[in-house]
């Protein structure tokens, strides 16, 4: 996001690589990816998630990521109301987090706003 796109795929391989049995730095790693125009490895990344998510507890909020990042706002929206249904914890943050900056202009993202009294 600042315009240093090795050195940020570095930091989150790295954080990923230190803490494998994070979801939220792989799903922002898949976020990441897709960004910067690395869709296959983003999808990989989702696929890992969606496996992950038949073994274990994965955050609705940390799907949203990756498909944000690949321009899916209908699905990362599902993902986001799914997230707060859940009341998974990151979900309450999400109105100022630079991860769903081109989701602020959705219907729907504007309508969560709402529903959480956040708008």
């Amino acid at each position: 996001m600042s315009g240093r796109p090795d050195q940020g795929l570095a930091a989150l391989e790295r954080a990923v690589s230190l803490y494998p049995d994070s979801t939220l730095y792989l799903a922002q790693l898949g976020q990441a990816f897709a960004i910067i125009g690395q869709t296959a490895k983003a999808r990989e990344v989702l696929q890992r998630l969606e496996e992950l998510t038949k073994q274990r507890y994965v955050s609705p909020y940390h799907m949203a990521y990756v498909f944000t990042g690949l321009g899916e706002q209908d699905r990362a929206m599902d993902w986001l109301e799914r997230a707060y249904e859940e009341r998974a914890g990151a979900v309450f943050g999400v109105k100022g987090s630079f991860l769903f900056t081109t989701l602020r202009s959705h219907p729907r993202f504007k309508a969560l706003l709402r529903r959480m009294n956040l708008a």
